[in-house]
């Protein structure tokens, strides 16, 4: 088959998103089939026309609108062009946005529609809806792609939830596919890598245990309870011998290094920046401890998250927030630890019943890593996309 991959997101931009397209195309092209991907490149015009007219138009409560409709239609023009030097079988949607810029061409090849997220919560949850005008106009996308694609993939139960709730017509073509990598190129790569090398290269300090942190810096990702955790243990249970590295960029920078600064932790909490996906082995060679302390914000929830995963695959132990689709992937004291979402006192105990019992950190690592390999493999992964795609 020819494989048409589309999404309104910058393909090469650090996320969930891009890790799973990654592998999606991966598998797909190794059980022979041809994929392309297509998304909105970055350019000087593109982000005139996106950003500089959509802050404009942010003060009329429209901007969100004014910027979707714009990638909407530059996926068009992307899409069309490649269509005319290649025959198509099936285009397989990342988002809504990517859907409505093939299904309102109206070209007879089916489409697959992947559900990561709420579209209408996670806008609100990062501040660009303003209202319930821009709310109910983002709902009725959703129904509408929903209702219309020829099939529609979630990435964790509570997601094919929503879209049963949202949608009822679209419960007979709906299926769950849990997020998924290579899983055994991965910890090759691993392996082959020299922990102490690297935190020498990165000048990271080789005598304290690493706490990564691999989220981008916003709100869902609940980052400030990591830089909480970091000054409960070096306050209340006087250990300074954790090193918290965050992985990432976003909006909430300047609100987390003002707190690092006030609480006199520069020492304890290293907001690292964007890193390239290749290199993000690295990160997790060097990491003791993995975190993730992801919150409900608006009602969006983290969906099946790859960093876990990855995690997991780098035989690194995981601690978790008790929602979404990370109390999916993680049985609690078996494959990783849960804690309640926004408690920094509940992180902070974690680390230490990892970092102080060796025993139950091998466990933990033994029991994640087996569960990783035989749950959530790339090729089978893929093998499911086929079926349906074929159907």
């Amino acid at each position: 088959m020819n494989i048409l991959i589309v999404g309104a997101d910058y393909y090469s931009q650090i996320g969930g998103k891009t890790t799973h397209i990654l592998m999606l195309k991966k598998g797909l092209e190794e059980a022979g089939h041809s994929v392309g991907v297509i998304f909105p490149y970055r350019n000087l015009f593109t982000k005139l026309l996106i950003g500089g007219v959509g802050k404009i138009l942010d003060l009329f409560n429209i901007g969100i609108i004014y910027r979707q409709f714009i990638i909407k239609n530059i996926l068009k023009c992307l899409i069309s062009k490649y269509c005319k030097t290649k025959e198509i079988d099936v285009i397989n949607a990342e988002d809504i946005v990517a859907f409505f810029s093939i299904f309102e061409m109206k070209k007879k090849v089916p489409i697959a529609l992947t559900v990561h997220g709420e579209l209408a919560q996670e806008m609100e949850s990062a501040g660009h809806i303003k209202g319930s005008f821009e709310r109910n106009h983002f709902l009725k996308m959703e129904k509408k792609a929903y209702e219309s694609a020829d099939c529609v993939v979630a990435v964790d139960t509570r997601l094919k939830n929503h879209v049963e709730k949202l949608a009822l017509a679209a419960e007979q073509k709906l299926s769950v596919i849990q997020n998924f990598m290579d899983v055994k190129s991965f910890q090759k790569e691993i392996d082959s890598l020299d922990k102490k090398k690297i935190r020498r290269e990165l000048k990271i300090d080789t005598g304290r245990k690493l706490i990564l942190v691999p989220r981008r810096l916003v709100l869902k990702c609940g980052i400030i309870y990591a830089v909480k955790a970091s000054e409960i243990l070096k306050k209340k249970y006087n250990r300074n011998n954790f090193l918290f590295l965050i992985v990432g960029d976003g909006p909430e920078k300047d609100n987390l290094n003002n707190y690092i600064q006030t609480k006199n932790l520069q020492g304890d909490v290293v907001l690292k920046g964007s890193v390239e996906y290749k290199e993000m082995v690295k990160f997790y060679k060097m990491a003791d401890i993995v975190l993730v302390p992801s919150i409900n914000v608006k009602g969006y929830i983290e969906a099946t998250s790859l960093s876990v995963l990855e995690a997991m695959s780098a035989q690194v132990p995981v601690i978790a927030s008790n929602i979404g689709g990370l109390a999916e992937i993680i049985e609690n004291k078996k494959t990783g630890i849960l804690t309640p979402e926004k408690s920094s006192e509940h992180i902070a105990e974690s680390i230490l019943k990892l970092s102080d019992n060796e025993n139950f950190r091998t466990e933990i690592v033994g029991n994640a890593s087996n569960y990783v390999l035989k749950n959530h493999s790339y090729l089978d992964a893929a093998q499911v996309f086929i079926d349906l795609y074929k159907k």
